[in-house]
């Protein structure tokens, strides 16, 4: 299916934002707004400031969209390698961050264990479709606080990082 067909299959979802640092109003197709992040608040509704690493710009910039669409989630950062990871990081300004691997210029495990480090309330989703022996458990070493595969449905994505901004997966 074209990407384009997907997205003109979607429900519309209405958000009116004053400023991106200022109140938002957004409201959900179907009136409901989700589970509670302990995330950002803007204009009196909890928001998870998310950076997202992952170098096909395609799939970043459309699962981007997509989130943007979730009343309790918007990507406000995007990275294509460790490089531009370290950048954005180093902005600040995030609640969360999911970093697929592999990324082109490896350091994948020491951009997250970074992450962690830097701040550790920060909770880091590592998606990958690679299957190597180990690799999960690495990423949860490094501070990931979830790992998954990248065969998941979007839906599955949104509920993981609602899952660590209510704590889930903290150990």
């Amino acid at each position: 299916m074209p990407l384009l067909s997907l997205f003109t299959r979607l429900p519309r979802v209405r958000a009116f934002s004053e400023s991106r640092l200022g109140s938002a109003i957004n409201i959900h197709p179907r009136g409901r707004l989700g589970k509670t992040l302990r995330f950002s608040r803007l204009g009196g509704t909890k928001i998870a400031l998310i950076l997202f690493v992952e170098y096909h710009s395609a799939f970043r910039q459309s699962a981007s969209v997509m989130m943007d669409r979730e009343p309790d989630l918007e990507v406000v950062s995007q990275a294509g390698s460790v490089a531009e990871a370290r950048e954005k990081m180093a902005q600040g300004g995030i609640d969360a961050a999911i970093v697929n691997i592999p990324l082109p210029d490896d350091g994948a495990a020491e951009l997250v264990r970074d992450l962690h480090e830097a701040n550790p309330s920060i909770p880091v989703l590592v998606m990958t479709h690679l299957e190597e022996k180990g690799l999960y458990e690495r990423f949860l070493d490094a501070g990931a606080r979830e790992v998954l595969p990248k065969t998941i449905h979007l839906e599955e994505i949104f509920a993981a990082v609602r899952r660590l901004g209510e704590g889930g997966g903290e150990g």
